[in-house]
């Protein structure tokens, strides 16, 4: 009984001891590395989720940026569409300054936007002849003074329309670009704008719209060939139209006269006046 009485104290303090030797550099040890397991495990499964998160983010602005396309492009067909009712000749006149317009703009070196911007103004530029009136708008004669201001203001009309439209940035200046069509570099034009603050593209349809127009018949007057329209743009350079716009129109003639031809809505197998050589 003595021993036992004597070997008590040890067993305690050995208990003791051990107890706190285990507590003190295993047990604690193992609860961190099973806590750090846990969070590695968590944070992993925070960055998946974060990924998913943003692979979804991504997708969703994909499909609404693809939406917001179909749905300016369905604006714009409807705009095109509203143009031919009023009078297919003005609809056939636009689609072929877009023809020649892009042909300028490709031979100057216009990035796709650029060239995005071009053909949707070019298109559009004379929308608001809808808000001539008819009697001004067909009439099959040369305009007086009177009737000539009122079909200037169609380009104003062309950039109140436009403006009532939501734009992808790209295209946020087309309302201008179209309107200023009739502008001249010496400030000449309705709105008086000139000079630098003309955009390029402006300039551009500027040319194609007046390439058309002298070589396509009107009911007041006979079609001009191609050569001799130039020669009238080259009277105006520098003071009503860009020089280096119409070296560009030149250049790429050749081409334009083969896609335009394409674009011809008339009689089946024949082109217009001034596909000819």
């Amino acid at each position: 009984p003595s021993r036992v009485l004597r070997e008590r104290p040890r067993q305690r303090r050995l208990g003791a001891a051990g107890g706190l030797a285990l507590d003190h550099r295993q047990q604690p040890v193992c609860r961190q590395a099973h806590v750090l397991e846990q969070d590695v495990g968590n944070a992993r499964g925070v960055a998946r989720i974060a990924g998913m998160a943003r692979i979804g983010l991504a997708l969703e602005h994909q499909r609404m940026e693809r939406q917001a396309r179909r749905a300016f492009k369905s604006t714009m067909n409807a705009l095109v569409k509203s143009l031919t009712l009023k009078d297919p000749g003005i609809a056939e006149h636009s689609e072929r300054v877009q023809v020649v317009a892009i042909g300028i703009g490709s031979v100057l070196g216009l990035h796709d936007e650029e060239l995005e911007a071009l053909a949707v103004a070019a298109l559009l530029h004379d929308l608001g002849k809808q808000g001539v009136r008819d009697e001004v708008l067909f009439k099959p004669a040369r305009l007086d003074a009177e009737e000539r201001a009122e079909m200037d203001r169609h380009a104003a009309h062309t950039r109140d329309l436009l403006d009532a439209i939501e734009y992808p940035d790209h295209l946020r200046d087309v309302p201008h670009i179209a309107a200023w069509h009739h502008e001249k570099l010496d400030g000449s034009g309705p709105m008086g704008v000139q000079g630098d603050a003309i955009p390029l593209a402006t300039r551009i349809i500027a040319v194609a719209d007046v390439f058309d127009a002298l070589v396509s018949p009107r009911v007041y007057k006979a079609p001009m060939t191609p050569r001799q329209a130039l020669d009238i743009l080259e009277r105006g350079r520098g003071a009503d139209w860009d020089g280096v716009v119409i070296d560009a129109l030149h250049e790429s003639l050749p081409a334009l006269l083969e896609l335009v031809s394409r674009v011809w809505v008339g009689p089946p197998g024949k082109l217009p006046p001034w596909s000819m050589p």
